[in-house]
């Protein structure tokens, strides 16, 4: 069975409404022109209505407030008090979602309290919804780390509540992402429940009963990872939009601090007000929600409700769950005796929900929609929910900077581990390096929340959260460094890595002696002096020959890449390798200090080591300054040739010397005004050319040649590298921006780059979802501007039949393609106001603005080469792109120490052999325990669909290991024992757990 509509199927038949916003018209006696009509059978009509009546409270590990405040004054108590009161009430249920504050909770208990919780959650009825660390945003979070919280959480889960997770309840996310739906369905999710989903859509849906399908992946031609979306058809987090269309009606169902008669006394003495709704007698009460539960429940094929009552941080005292409990018991018993209702009311929970709804598919034969794609942007008025693709941006980078970290740590140490002679399981240091780890892992899973990574909490959880990822980065590279040393002890000392059996107690002993490189001090090239600065380079003094770089490169590929250090130094300087062969570079002289670049070759999943010794040789200067008169100036490499005009500080041309092409590639800079709220894009996208560029520099070196422009609040550097390879291909563009001084003016902009070139794309452009797949976006100009503004985790791509645009960015950013050729990136915004009234119970001020750095890079491709329908829904990468991307998303980690020690092996790497190019380590991590024990290790490979026709990839993930003996169990199912090849199917992931 083949796809029936996909979400730009939906976007396509939107009608604008101005001032409303954008709609689906409904025609009650038209067919969808989705999904054809389905009525309920006559004997579905006639039967009991079973509805499910699920508790939730929905807790932010920091928006309004921060983690710890959310966590001691209403997340502990809520926890506390669900455990009480479902030991007490025996029917009741509850159900979670965020494992930050469960495992912190589980902590502080005694073992009595924690065998009622694994009692209540081994039974069913508290349930834990997919089992994540945070209820991460699916926009603009990158798939590794939204698999490594993941993986933690539902890790802690598994060892400490027994169970495995198999729904999946986005009650607060906006919108839903077609990765993420992938990711989870790996994870054996079944069904996921949506409750942010495009206002516009939903009254359609109820209308033609859309509002459950299946969800499938484009790429899946089997259907085997399937996954169940249930939508609430009634956009609000809370009571209000919970039994149906009538919220005074729902939020009556809010009891907390109103007690109903007993059912033996039903009249009330004079009318009620619940919460504003007046009410004669219970019957009057009933008889009112049952009407609106049946409105809610014609939206469905089946007759089977859920009923959800929660709100944020709701139940956090005794008293609210037992009126709660004892009022709900008093409606459901009346409601269930009074048979004209042909209601059946009882608590439950998704699980529950759903093998009802699977017993009455099954009976009854009724058929669902298959429905694919990314399932945003969200609105919930005229505006779209598409500005925080870029809000605070300093904030993305410096997530996305402690990623790579984090990252790298884990795979440094999984292979330390695994691979080689390891570590020692009884030192000190051991206990401190997985705790330390375990810090900084945790403070990126917290910013992977939907109101972290998404920029819109408000300003003191901000600095909360700028605190945690700065010192989390700092953390995990004082890891890396002593993990380095124990890496260099084993290389140094040892011609190669030897394997060495766990002894007696099941430590794995370094071979020779730690003590030999403690007193090694290794350090990392780049340091943060403040929470609220960007990283910089450190400056290395350098005299004499001890000052060594070791660089780490975390990516499965072999790499060529260029190595910049900052360094301090009389005279000059010369970089050498192991051999002692002296390297060409390049410096940039800034006073007195020096930036050094040169070429590197470094081996996959490897350790390299260079030395940097004074030289008497006066340093030359690369910088160049163009004839007086010239107006443009040609940087050269051996792959390109980049044509910049020096007056208007742009670049115009980018050609090809080994294709023999030339293409437009203009760059501008604009501002989108006016801007709106920390969450929407404003709907008119007017913008204005920035034309205030001063002066210009240049450098004309070996290794690369740069064009550097200054602006008022910008500077824009654009590079090209002069090596053979993918990094040769591509152009480098860094921005600077400080919009600091623009918010202290109380100037609202949003700062972009427009890229032009000549490529016909039409209304066509391709954005990653979750750095995972390239998905279509259309340019549709009869809806609001924002709603053609989507996510770049990693990538977007133009292309037509000649040519392919690619661009890779380091942090996430929102970009459109209004005009053929052209690919607008949003940069970063200032955002002074609040907004116009559609979502004003929101943060809407984010002027706390702070200079932000971002690298784009871009690549032209001949599309002959690919051979595919540029208006498809999915687009294939080159194999040139993703091995492009994922260099620039596993950077490499340079450190330096300027003790001096004797090695033979300066470079070395930890695979067995190199990895085939289409496949990847999405993660690889030492699961750590309560005490900051290793209990095993996950590894996670992907494939990655590229224009490579292969419809299978056979692959032993035990080549990876240099100990052959490596014994692979399923992570997210019960623990089959898995042996020799498996077959990898284009974007298909796979996560083992080893131990």
């Amino acid at each position: 069975m083949g796809i029936n509509w996909t979400w730009n199927s939906v976007l396509d038949i939107l009608k604008h409404f101005p001032g409303r916003g954008d709609f689906l018209q409904i025609d009650s006696e038209g067919p969808s022109v989705l999904y054809p009509n389905r009525s309920k059978s006559e004997e579905l009509i006639n039967d009991k209505l079973s509805v499910f009546v699920l508790l939730h409270s929905h807790n932010d590990p920091g928006y309004r407030h921060t983690l710890e405040d959310y966590y001691n004054f209403r997340a502990k108590k809520v926890l506390s008090l669900a455990v009480q009161k479902l030991t007490k009430y025996k029917d009741l249920t509850f159900i979670w979602t965020d494992t930050c504050f469960l495992e912190r909770w589980w902590n502080e208990q005694n073992s009595e309290t924690r065998n009622e919780l694994k009692l209540l959650v081994q039974s069913g009825r508290f349930e834990i919804a997919l089992g994540a660390w945070v209820s991460a945003d699916e926009c603009i979070t990158h798939y590794f780390a939204y698999l490594d919280q993941l993986i933690e959480g539902y890790y802690w889960i598994r060892q400490h509540l027994g169970v495995f997770p198999k729904v999946s309840f986005n009650m607060d996310q906006f919108g839903s992402s077609a990765s993420v739906n992938y990711i989870r369905s790996v994870a054996g999710i079944k069904i996921t429940f949506l409750n942010h989903l495009h206002k516009g859509t939903k009254k359609y849906f109820r209308q033609h009963r859309l509002l459950e399908f299946y969800n499938r992946q484009l790429s899946d031609k089997t259907g085997d990872e399937d996954t169940f979306i249930h939508i609430e058809p009634f956009d609000d987090l809370s009571f209000k939009g919970s039994c149906g269309p009538a919220k005074m009606v729902c939020v009556s169902l809010d009891l907390r601090t109103f007690k109903l008669p007993h059912p033996d006394e039903l009249s009330f003495k004079l009318p009620k007000l619940l919460n504003g709704m007046p009410y004669w007698n219970v019957h009057h009460f009933a008889e009112v929600l049952v009407s609106q539960m049946k409105i809610k429940s014609d939206g469905y094929l089946h007759n089977v409700l859920l009923l959800p009552l929660g709100n944020d941080i709701l139940y956090h005292t005794a008293g609210e769950w037992t009126n709660q409990y004892r009022n709900l018991k008093i409606l459901m018993a009346y409601i269930n005796s009074y048979k004209p209702f042909k209601v059946h009311i009882q608590f439950g929970t998704i699980e529950k929900y759903y093998e009802e709804v699977m017993r009455q598919t099954k009976r009854h034969k009724i058929q669902y929609a298959l429905a694919a794609g990314d399932y945003f942007p969200y609105t919930r008025g005229p505006k779209y929910w598409s500005g925080y693709f870029t809000t605070r941006q300093f904030m993305k980078r410096l997530g996305r900077e402690l990623q790579e970290s984090v990252r790298a740590v884990d795979l440094l140490m999984s292979f330390l581990v695994y691979n080689g002679p390891g570590l020692n399981k009884q030192k000190t240091e051991y206990k401190i390096f997985l705790s330390n780890l375990t810090y900084a892992r945790r403070q990126l899973y917290i910013f992977q929340h939907h109101d972290a990574i998404t920029g819109t909490a408000e300003e003191e959880t901000v600095k909360d959260f700028k605190q945690r990822l700065s010192s989390a980065l700092i953390l995990s590279q004082e890891v890396m460094s002593e993990l380095l040393k124990i890496a260099l002890h084993i290389s140094c000392t040892h011609t190669a890595l030897r394997y060495k059996h766990p002894n007696k107690e099941g430590n794995f002993n370094l071979v020779g002696k730690v003590r030999d490189v403690v007193n090694i001090s290794i350090f990392p090239t780049t340091v943060r002096d403040r929470v609220e600065e960007l990283t910089k380079q450190a400056v290395l003094n350098v005299s004499g020959d001890t000052t060594k770089l070791i660089i780490f490169n975390s990516f499965t590929q072999k790499r060529r890449e260029l190595i910049t250090v900052s360094i301090k130094t009389k005279g000059s300087v010369l970089i050498k390798d192991r051999n002692d062969f002296s390297f060409d570079f390049d410096v940039e002289i800034f006073k007195d200090i020096m930036k050094v670049t040169f070429i590197s070759e470094l081996p996959p999943v490897g350790i390299s080591v260079f030395n940097i010794v004074t030289n008497s040789d006066k340093t030359i200067k690369q910088e160049e300054t163009p004839k007086k008169g010239e107006q443009y100036f040609v940087c050269q490499t051996h792959e390109m040739n980049l044509t910049c005009s020096i007056c208007k500080g742009i670049p115009l041309t980018l050609c090809s010397k080994k294709e023999n092409t030339c293409s437009i590639f203009q760059i501008d800079l604009l501002h989108y005004t006016p801007i709106s709220d920390a969450y929407t894009f404003p709907d008119s996208g007017k913008y204005t050319i920035i034309q205030d560029y001063s002066w210009h520099r240049i450098i004309n070196g070996k290794t690369f040649c740069s064009v550097e422009f200054f602006f008022k609040f910008v500077t824009v550097k654009y590079v090209l590298q002069n090596v053979h390879g993918v990094n040769g291909r591509r152009v480098q563009m860094e921005i600077h921006d400080n919009l600091s001084k623009a918010a202290a003016n109380n100037f609202e902009s949003q700062f972009a780059v427009r890229v032009k070139t000549n490529i016909e794309n039409r209304n066509t452009y391709y954005t990653d979802s979750n750095g995972l797949q390239l998905m279509k976006r259309t340019f549709r100009k009869h809806l609001s501007f924002g709603a053609n503004v989507y996510p770049m985790t990693s990538m977007a791509v133009i292309q037509d039949r000649f040519q392919r645009l690619t661009v890779h960015s380091i942090q996430p950013n929102g970009v459109v393609s209004r005009d053929s050729g052209s690919l607008d990136i949003m940069i970063d915004r200032v955002v002074t106001a609040y907004s116009d009234g559609t979502v004003r119970e929101f943060a809407g001020n984010t002027n706390d603005n702070l200079p932000t750095f971002t690298k784009l890079y871009f690549q032209l491709e001949k599309s002959l080469f690919f051979m595919q329908d540029g208006q498809a829904e999915t687009l294939q990468p080159s194999l040139e792109a993703v091995m492009t991307n994922d260099l620039i998303q596993h950077p490499v980690h340079t450190f330096f120490t300027q003790s001096n020690f004797a090695c033979s092996q300066k470079s070395f790497s930890f695979l067995n052999r190199q990895i085939p190019s289409e496949m990847i380590i999405a993660n690889m991590k030492c699961l750590i325990g309560d005490e900051f024990n290793l209990d095993g290790l996950s590894m996670t490979l992907l494939r990655r669909d590229v224009s490579i026709n292969r419809p299978y990839l056979k692959f032993n993930p035990s080549i990876i290991f240099r100990n052959g003996s490596v014994t692979l169990h399923n992570m997210f199912k019960d623990s089959n024992i898995f042996h020799g090849n498996f077959s990898f199917k284009p974007l298909e992931m796979k996560t083992f757990l080893i131990k």
